[in-house]
């Protein structure tokens, strides 16, 4: 995201593009089995897997999925929900393979039911075939982490909002989006970076229905474009510094935090585990 009359962020932009070569990525995940009927839907899953630093190998449907991935070593799965019982996929194939991770594919309407048939099984996520691309990664990066908060003090929500950004002190600030949060920091997706160790100031709705944070803190890391980390786009990881943000937006912001996770929660539930006098919410 960049502002259109903001000619400095958008010669920014282009000149980190410069020096970047397109190549075929490096294989540091591991295999991944793509099984999706529709052809060119594989294929450009296939391509979004290799990025995310996999080697893909392909199935149409259900009984070649379960045939492949009986036969040869997978660390990953990426399927469509179309192709049958995702859940007793899943089941047999973690017979052989118990740390199998998944990722399935679905129709927007049938997204909750997809999610409430799977709840319960460890390392499996799901993904809506209209939402960009960036989400699947997402769900890649997470399930590949070591552990579930992969050293964080709180799981990484996938949220794409608007966000302002700059160096402390600055007045002019640049624009990205939010990538993911977490209850102590954010990602931010840009072309422009900011260096590791920067302080900066960030302004961003943690939901559409508030209003906007000021919120401060310290560049952790950050992926130059070109960069493969795993799945992680362009940007920047930021740690919040509590001491520094205002108390009434950082406060909104938890709030907004802890709201978005208790929703997950309720989805990851099965809802035979749920108290009955206590209807679940998969709006």
């Amino acid at each position: 995201a960049v502002v259109r009359t903001d000619a400095t962020m958008i010669q920014r932009r282009i000149a980190s593009l410069k020096g970047f070569r397109a190549k075929r990525p490096d294989v540091t995940q591991g295999r991944a089995l793509v099984a999706i009927s529709d052809s060119r839907e594989r294929r450009l899953l296939g391509r979004y897997v290799r990025w995310a630093g996999f080697d893909p190998c392909f199935a149409e449907t259900l009984e070649e999925l379960l045939a492949r991935g009986s036969e040869r070593h997978f660390d990953l799965v990426v399927a469509s929900a179309d192709l049958g019982d995702a859940r007793s996929a899943v089941e047999t194939l973690r017979s052989e393979r118990p740390d199998l991770a998944f990722v399935w594919t679905t129709r927007d309407e049938d997204e909750a039911a997809l999610r409430e048939s799977l709840a319960g099984l460890p390392r499996v996520a799901v993904t809506r075939r209209t939402a960009p691309i960036d989400h699947l990664l997402f769900h890649v990066n997470e399930l590949m982490a070591a552990s579930g908060t992969d050293g964080r003090d709180s799981r990484r929500l996938l949220v794409d909002t608007l966000c302002a950004y700059r160096p402390s002190g600055i007045r002019p600030a640049a624009v990205g989006l939010t990538y993911n949060l977490s209850r102590g920091g954010l990602y931010v997706r840009t072309l422009a970076p900011l260096p590791v160790d920067v302080e900066v100031w960030l302004e961003l709705r943690p939901a559409r229905a508030l209003p906007w944070t000021h919120l401060r803190g310290v560049v952790r890391w950050r992926a130059l474009p070109g960069s493969r980390r795993g799945a992680t786009p362009p940007g920047f990881g930021v740690e919040l510094l509590p001491e520094l943000c205002p108390a009434r937006d950082l406060g909104i912001y938890r709030d907004a935090y802890d709201a978005r996770l208790a929703r997950e929660r309720r989805l990851d539930t099965p809802a035979s585990s749920l108290p009955t006098s206590q209807p679940r919410d998969l709006r």
